[in-house]
């Protein structure tokens, strides 16, 4: 056969005969079989199903795996369980799983952690206070906007969460102030700086600018005015001996006295009470602050009114400052005055006797 007529008949329709079924095809095969019976060769069914808190401990370790879907299922399964306050958890545990996943690239992954942060008891996150901080400020100072902005909405629930424990514990009050510096452009303000530097700041985001500004105002308000109230409630109304003999209520109170050797001064220092911490705040943050928000309120709007709100507690703060020192001024005129009356006391007394 020619070339020509082979490669023509690989073209040519096929006729199909009338009352003849089409030729099925090489590798045909007949499933139009049914089976009555399917045997299994291992086959374990079990009565007790998996306990809760085998399932809470399996989802605690999927929170590190690298699939999306995987991290945001677990966390809304614990988002219900722990609102369940059933289960036994370890709280320093629990955070080191779910803390880091404030820099999840995922949105959906960092709006359940939010979620789920919610749903855990406050009563046991007073005293670890220090390691929130730690991921809040290194998710503030991220890269990425979006995950800049999720640290900022769970610094207002550890503000909420924590209390006092968060400007009171090692670096809470300084570094924090730092890292608003850097988040809100205003760690520049009034220095000349030459050389490559990254902007950090929420310019241009003013949804971003109100969270932020709402959580210093939180922040502040919470360190150097709240604060004082708060721990003249905890000081025992008792004598000398029942408040240095008795055992205290918060761990390591004795931190002020630096036995442990840390940087008293620098940024991780302690700061025990709302006067040191308005001192700091008045010595090396407050210009950058009032110029910052200055320029804020400049711009009006929704983030005029939040900045306006931060510069009430400033303004605040001034006047507890000032409030204050008059107090010590006149207590140290009166000590003064009653140190002076004793030593006339003395030196009369001493006079006369030796007269006699």
């Amino acid at each position: 056969m020619a070339p020509s007529k082979a490669k023509n008949k690989d073209f040519q329709k096929t006729k199909l005969k009338v009352g003849k079924a089409k030729p099925k095809p090489g590798n045909y095969t007949n499933t139009s079989f049914k089976a009555k019976r399917v045997t299994i060769k291992q086959q374990s069914l079990g009565i007790d199903a998996p306990s809760l808190q085998s399932q809470f401990e399996h989802h605690v370790s999927i929170l590190s795996s690298a699939s999306d879907t995987q991290r945001k299922e677990s966390l809304s399964w614990l988002e219900t369980a722990l609102a369940t306050k059933t289960l036994t958890w370890s709280a320093p545990s629990l955070l080191d799983k779910l803390l880091p996943l404030l820099q999840d690239a995922n949105g959906a992954v960092r709006n359940k952690l939010i979620k789920t942060l919610r749903a855990l008891s406050k009563e046991r996150l007073e005293f670890l206070a220090e390691k929130i901080l730690l991921h809040v400020c290194a998710g503030m100072t991220n890269i990425n906007i979006n995950i800049r902005a999720s640290a900022l909405e769970i610094l207002g629930w550890a503000i909420d969460a924590c209390g006092v424990e968060l400007v009171e514990c090692r670096g809470g009050w300084f570094n924090t102030l730092k890292t608003y510096l850097v988040v809100l452009g205003w760690s520049t303000i009034g220095e000349s700086s030459t050389g490559w530097s990254t902007n950090m700041a929420l310019a241009g985001d003013t949804k971003n600018i109100v969270r932020a500004l709402d959580t210093l105002t939180a922040f502040l308000r919470l360190g150097m005015i709240d604060a004082g109230s708060k721990a003249a409630e905890r000081e025992p109304q008792a004598d000398w001996w029942s408040s240095t003999l008795q055992i205290h209520a918060q761990p390591d109170p004795y931190r002020g006295l630096n036995l442990m050797g840390y940087d008293s001064e620098g940024d991780y220092s302690f700061t025990r009470d709302a006067t040191h911490r308005r001192e700091i705040f008045l010595s090396q943050f407050r210009s950058k602050f009032e110029a910052g928000i200055l320029e804020i309120r400049k711009q009006a709007g929704e983030a005029g009114r939040a900045a306006a709100k931060t510069s009430s507690v400033v303004v605040e703060t001034m006047t507890e400052a000032d409030e204050s020192k008059v107090l010590q001024d006149s207590w140290a005129q009166k000590m003064e005055a009653r140190t002076r009356h004793i030593q006339d006391r003395i030196w009369t007394q001493g006079f006369a006797e030796t007269c006699y």
